[in-house]
């Protein structure tokens, strides 16, 4: 997928919303299905749904690259809060620094 940051945020913050404040591009069910894994899994159609304190709950993450860039998203749908972390570079040096900064934001705003 390619779109602007600022277009990355709205779509983080339409899966925090799960279709429940009058956009109905899906129905609350889908997203219901969308961010459910199936049962003894953790990964649900594109995201991972993880157990985490500071969301209340469960956390959900989707990362990738497209070999020249790197994101990752973590989003706490109990807590309206979502981050998103992006650099112009690849490989695991960025993946460990999108994580970190993910990360100090999450605390900061979250507490961890």
């Amino acid at each position: 997928m390619h779109c602007s940051l600022d277009d990355l945020a709205r779509y983080t913050m339409l899966h925090l919303r799960r279709g429940t404040n009058g956009v109905r591009l899906l129905q609350p069910e889908t997203f219901r299905k969308l961010h459910t894994p199936p049962a003894g899994g953790d990964y649900a159609c594109g995201w991972f749904s993880l157990p985490r304190g500071w969301a209340h709950g469960k956390a959900l993450t989707h990362n990738g690259s497209n070999t020249m860039w790197y994101t990752v998203m973590w989003l706490a749908p109990e807590r309206e809060f979502s981050v998103v972390v992006a650099t112009n570079i690849a490989g695991p040096e960025a993946e460990k620094a999108c994580d970190e900064a993910a990360s100090a934001m999450i605390g900061k705003w979250l507490g961890n």
